[in-house]
């Protein structure tokens, strides 16, 4: 979350780039209601017996279900994300453009549920891009 909070910064304040602000935000909401699902596995861990085995299609539906819709919405705005950088009115970095590229295999690959397990090599890849973005110094204007 924190990589893409830096990434609206990044735009805004070096590239005066903010037409991207709402879908970034999105994803970093969406980030927290996927991690979210954790406190759903905590929540079942302090169940007894009786009541996780009453309560176990419910707990695994609703995981499954913000799962799938987690995945599926990621993919759309990764896509929208990386066309978005792509066909930006602002000259964007090479780096950024690399990483365009790469949201929108990795938006291809979290759209089409089964491909999604590709995410976990891809991610990384892109959030070490991302990193390289931002080592970048920002031009700066000198006054005399």
């Amino acid at each position: 979350m924190y990589v893409y909070f830096k990434l609206i910064h990044l735009l805004n304040d070096q590239l005066n780039y903010s037409s991207l602000n709402i879908v970034i935000w999105i994803i970093i909401a969406l980030n927290a209601i996927f991690t979210g699902t954790l406190v759903l596995d905590l929540y079942a861990s302090t169940m007894s017996a009786d009541t996780l085995a009453s309560n176990e299609g419910y707990l695994v539906g609703s995981a499954m279900t913000i799962a799938a819709g987690s995945m599926i919405l990621f993919g759309i705005l990764d896509i929208i994300l990386g066309i978005a950088l792509l066909r930006a009115a602002v000259p964007v970095p090479s780096v950024l453009k690399i990483f365009a590229v790469i949201a929108i295999i990795q938006g291809v690959f979290e759209v089409s549920l089964f491909l999604s397990f590709m995410t976990l090599f891809i991610f990384p890849l892109a959030m070490i891009i991302l990193a390289a973005a931002f080592m970048r110094n920002p031009d700066s204007i000198e006054v005399v």
